[in-house]
């Protein structure tokens, strides 16, 4: 009788345990995350996985063959690389919803080919890490047109110091290489993220004292540098603008040199709604002015789309960032913001010829 009721036990526990794991799949499932030293990117997720996300937004997307947040595979030519962070990952937005997709549709809508855009970010990606993986991130797709690179700001100057010091690309960085010499860690990380999801979203979201900043292996996907972050960003430009106008001047003069094709910025500052109900950016005149010369003296074309989201809000009253199961005008870019960024990226990519 007592063995009966202990294996009744167990049945019922995981029988519990199992249906909170697939109700937490519907909920929040991340896919794993794998490290490397050599690429665009500090590492990728496992190929051909499924990204869920409904605690901020509502996203299903998935991973392509090179571990890339992408519906297609890459084209071999005549491409357009969207290089940024989690807003270019965009898991909180349906994949048809993605800054990407609409600038995809319309460029095959305006007879410019299909499936043009491919995107690879990484989770809180600066300027200084675009910048630091940009030569591996033409050595890995060498057919490339044009490289957008996505950021919310130019951040502080001790980054911009350091982004010269680039990643260079070699084949060690690939899918297949990493699967072979991946460690036995990785693999424990992948099956948890994988068969409990809801431990994972206990360890991201619950446990506070275990996350660190955005290289830890289970934040890659929503990681976004904003509020505090974004403030000292705006804060250096006034104490040290001559240093930070040489930092990134040499920053940009470096990738122009690496690559042969159209580069733009595409900046999207973060917002703040006021007591009056006013929307506000988060950046500064000097601060657009320092991005405006830099792109300006290195042959580089800059997609500001602090206007649009000004505009925007003028007119409908709605906020580029947040949704319906988050604050306001905070976090990530919402489908309303990633439409204003196609748009704009858009007319920019037309006005640069491509």
């Amino acid at each position: 009788m007592t063995l009966k009721k202990i294996l009744s036990g167990i049945t019922v526990c995981i029988a519990a345990f199992a249906a909170v794991n697939l109700v937490c799949a519907a909920y929040s499932l991340d896919a794993k995350w794998i490290n490397r030293d050599y690429g665009a990117t500090s590492g990728i997720y496992q190929p051909d996985s499924f990204i869920v996300t409904a605690d901020e937004g509502l996203g299903f997307v998935r991973t392509d063959s090179r571990g890339y947040v992408n519906p297609h595979e890459c084209q071999e030519q005549d491409f357009i690389l969207c290089f940024g962070n989690s807003h270019t990952n965009a898991v909180q937005v349906m994949p048809q919803e993605r800054y990407a997709a609409i600038l995809e549709n319309l460029l095959e809508e305006n007879g410019y080919g299909r499936n043009r855009v491919y995107c690879v970010a990484q989770g809180g990606s600066t300027l200084a890490d675009l910048v630091g993986g940009f030569n591996a991130l033409v050595g890995e797709f060498p057919g490339a047109d044009a490289v957008v690179l996505q950021i919310n700001n130019i951040g502080v100057l001790p980054i911009l110091n350091t982004a010269r010091d680039q990643r260079e690309y070699r084949p060690e960085a690939d899918v297949s290489a990493l699967l072979e010499n991946e460690p036995s860690s990785s693999r424990f990380m992948g099956f948890i993220k994988r068969y409990m999801p809801a431990a994972a979203y206990i360890a991201n979201y619950q446990i506070k004292n275990i996350k660190t900043f955005d290289r830890d292996a289970f934040l890659q996907a929503g990681t976004v540098i904003s509020g505090p972050a974004a403030v000292r960003a705006v804060n250096s430009v006034h104490r040290f603008r001559k240093q930070i106008e040489k930092a990134l001047d040499s920053d940009l003069k470096l990738i122009r040199s690496e690559f042969d094709g159209t580069i733009i910025v595409l900046f999207h500052p973060y917002i703040s709604i006021s007591e009056a109900g006013e929307m506000e950016l988060n950046t500064s005149p000097e601060e657009l002015e320092l991005l405006e010369n830099a792109c300006e003296n290195n042959g580089i074309g800059l997609c500001y789309v602090g206007d649009d989201f000004l505009r925007e809000y003028s007119e409908t009253h709605t906020v580029p960032y947040g949704f319906f199961n988050t604050a306001p005008g905070k976090g990530h870019l919402n489908r309303t913001g990633h439409r204003i960024l196609a748009e704009a990226l858009y007319r920019k990519l037309k006005e640069e010829g491509l």
